[in-house]
């Protein structure tokens, strides 16, 4: 009988679909895996995958404040919320291996509960890419400087909530975002520039990006056959997850949005900008488009993604995974750290570039689309990102290997 295998994330989209991946390869190999869904929505797990859906949404403050005070903050009374329920259904499923996201950190305490070892996983490379900070020019409050006292004085706040939850819960949590059993990179090394190698005291392992994709409807093919169609340049405007939380960020997607209309707008130009009706409808207010404006509430994005000649989005790492094995170039408009230490490497890779989602202009973006479209090597640089992405796979083989290994090393409970 294969192992029993509990995973579990936060209600976030960029940090739930690699697990939906693994789960579901997973459970193709006859794994008894169980999923807890606290977004309560249709991830895409397949019939496999034992799914318990349980509604917990992540209540994020409105207005401006501090990004990572707010967002530790929301995660303890989100880990408040969910301990009880989680912890009840390890007992009754009982698994061997417990597979968490690094910002589910009840994860430790329910394995100890079980007695069987937990994998850690980083939706994000950030934690592991030093030597990337963020120019003064690019700081604001909402967007430190990012450096080493920067880094530190994260985890010792992320250190803090950990004991002070574990205290509250009467449950000790590791007060590390590593696991001491294992931890899966959703990337790869190519795309990270550090030596694997390096990681193993860690027992960090680079397992790609695991992309669940989504079949795709007749509506879904009829959106693409139009935009492939189309002779001229090409452009998706995609925001992501910064679309979820639009009672902080609706004014700066708006201004992004429409500056890159004012930006792009020639008659040899598609747009097609993804967000909510009255976004789009603020965003061409008082404009009469010479290009071909498309819009849309949500997109099949990994199946759109090739009909593009250039990305403008938030620079969420699944985003830009997805455009790396795409091979289309990224203008990254960051919103909080990971996602400016995503877009800057996108700049050092030279597939990408970053720009200041407060401070752009039209002339600012055209000058970035124009360099990003003309550059003779991208394609080149680009397609190295793309051989690595597709050697490690997107459906989370290495990671079931590690899981086979992990199995066969540590032991489980039957």
């Amino acid at each position: 009988m294969k192992a029993r295998i509990l995973m579990a994330a936060p209600p976030l989209r960029g940090h739930l679909a690699p697990l939906v991946a693994v789960a579901n390869t997973l459970a193709a190999q006859g794994y008894a895996v169980q999923f807890l869904n606290f977004l309560d929505a249709d991830l895409g797990l397949g019939p496999s995958v034992d799914e318990r859906r349980h509604a917990a949404p992540i209540r994020y403050p409105s207005g401006e404040g501090d990004v990572m005070a707010d967002a530790l903050g929301c995660l303890g009374e989100f880990c408040r919320e969910v301990y009880s329920y989680t912890l009840a259904q390890a007992r009754a499923f009982a698994p061997d291996l417990v597979i968490a996201d690094q910002q589910f950190p009840i994860a430790s305490a329910v394995a100890a509960d079980r007695g069987c070892p937990y994998i850690a996983t980083l939706s994000t490379p950030a934690l592991l890419m030093g030597g990337l900070p963020i120019p003064v020019q690019e700081a604001t409050a909402e967007l430190p400087q990012v450096g080493g006292a920067f880094r530190q004085a994260l985890r010792r706040a992320y250190q803090d909530l950990l004991a002070g939850l574990g205290a509250e819960l009467g449950a000790p949590l590791h007060g590390e975002p590593l696991s001491p059993h294992g931890n899966w990179c959703f990337a790869t090394e190519a795309f990270c520039g550090v030596p694997a190698q390096s990681l193993r005291e860690d027992r960090v392992r680079f397992v790609g990006p695991a992309i669940q994709p989504v079949p795709a409807t007749t509506q879904d093919q009829a959106l693409f056959d139009e935009v492939a169609a189309f002779a001229g340049r090409r452009f998706l405007l995609a925001m992501g997850s910064v679309l979820g939380n639009m009672s902080a960020s609706r004014a700066d997607v708006v201004a992004i949005y429409r500056n890159a209309l004012l930006a792009l707008d020639e008659p040899e130009h598609l747009l097609l900008m993804v967000a909510s009706e009255d976004v789009t409808r603020e965003v061409l207010e008082g404009v009469s488009p010479r290009a071909t404006v498309l819009t849309r509430r949500f997109i099949n994005q990994f199946h759109l993604m090739p009909a593009f000649d250039l990305l403008l989005t938030h620079g969420g790492y699944n985003t830009i995974a997805e455009s790396l094995y795409h091979q289309v170039p990224v203008m990254a408009f960051p919103f909080v750290f990971d996602q400016s230490q995503m877009a800057h490497r996108l700049e050092d890779l030279g597939v990408g570039a970053c720009v200041s989602r407060k401070r752009h202009t039209p002339a600012l973006i055209r000058r970035c689309a124009e360099k990003l479209l003309s550059d003779a090597g991208l394609r080149e640089r680009a397609g190295v990102q793309h051989r690595a992405i597709a050697e490690a796979g997107i459906d989370g083989r290495v990671a079931v290997r590690e899981v086979v290994r992990l199995l066969r090393h540590g032991g489980a409970n039957r």
